[in-house]
């Protein structure tokens, strides 16, 4: 499944955020897990560890693609083998804010109005988000609907 902005249409394999208009705190919870912030800090973990991508890699493409999903692979073993070696994040995960998805180009977005099946695909994953096995303990103290 692609993370995406509004800039692209919602289909199954391509989730974007709720609208900001009339956001429940379940929905902020959802936009706030799809966040590039949430990614880009976790991306932030793994390169912490694998320090192999902190820089530009000399290889072919289809190379570094095994290489990602190798790593990938090793920090999901290194997290369930050593928990403390590959804590998941705590301290910096609860200052991130749902990403900002407004439009900035000056162009108005297209209307998609997705298919049924992409949407309740999209509420299924929040419905996990925000049940016992899929919510995380800061989630809730980090997504405030905000007035508007």
């Amino acid at each position: 499944m692609f993370v995406s902005d509004d800039a692209f249409p919602l289909r199954d394999n391509i989730m974007e955020p709720f609208s900001h208009r009339q956001l429940t705190h379940e929905k902020e919870i959802f936009n706030n897990r799809l966040s590039r912030n949430v990614v880009e800090a976790s991306f932030g973990k793994i390169a912490q560890m694998w320090r192999l991508l902190q820089r530009p890699m000399d290889v072919q493409p289809n190379v570094a693609s095994n290489i990602v999903k190798a790593i990938t692979v090793l920090h999901n073993f290194v997290i369930i083998k050593e928990p403390d070696r590959a804590a998941p994040c705590e301290n910096t995960c609860d200052q991130f804010q749902a990403a900002d998805t407004s439009n900035q180009t000056g162009f108005k977005r297209p209307t998609f109005y997705g298919n049924s099946r992409a949407m309740k695909v999209r509420e299924t994953l929040m419905n996990y988000f925000i049940s016992p096995a899929g919510s995380l303990p800061w989630q809730n103290d980090v997504c405030v609907i905000r007035p508007s």
